[in-house]
């Protein structure tokens, strides 16, 4: 896919629709008649590796098992999509809404997820190792337990809330592991 490609999210969806999964670098523009074309919509599989999508609407979406290396998404609205096994590292979620989203199994490796919301969401077994949890608060994550299976070893931390409620006020690096 040429990677300077811009499409709008209803072309985005007909063109998944009709077979093709290779949106590798594009840049999602925002039209005035359907910003929300893309809510509930079933895009398993699909790649956006290194995409330009700010500001995102992906409501409710069916993303599992998609391909979104580098992706760039501030202020995405991800709430309750589904984000099972999606590869994300090094993506840019900061300010993101992930609220009761699905990242049980996810990849978010140096992931940047600074004041972004996690409220509700699955991170069974998410892997957020040296990722980016500046402004985040992890106390409401499911689970909550304290034996709760995100992996985060060497993520910096300041103004982070940590599941157990403990709140991170300097900036540190999370050596838990």
């Amino acid at each position: 896919m040429n990677p300077t490609l811009s499409l709008t999210p209803s072309e985005l969806l007909t063109r998944y629709q009709a077979g093709e999964r290779n949106f590798a670098g594009i840049r999602l523009i925002e039209p005035n008649n359907d910003p929300e074309a893309l809510c509930g919509a079933d895009l398993s599989g699909i790649i956006l590796s290194g995409a330009y999508l700010p500001g995102v609407k992906l409501r409710e979406a069916n993303l599992t098992g998609a391909k979104m290396v580098g992706v760039y998404m501030p202020d995405a609205d991800l709430t309750l999509a589904d984000l099972r096994k999606v590869n994300l590292i090094g993506a840019t979620l900061k300010r993101a809404c992930l609220e009761c989203a699905d990242l049980s199994r996810t990849l978010l490796e140096g992931a940047n997820l600074i004041g972004a919301n996690l409220d509700g969401s699955d991170t069974a077994h998410a892997n957020l190792e040296y990722s980016v949890l500046c402004q985040t608060n992890l106390s409401k994550i499911w689970p909550s337990h304290p034996s709760f299976d995100i992996y985060s070893p060497g993520s910096l931390l300041w103004e982070t809330t940590m599941p157990d409620g403990t709140f991170i006020a300097i900036p540190q690096y999370d050596q838990r592991f």
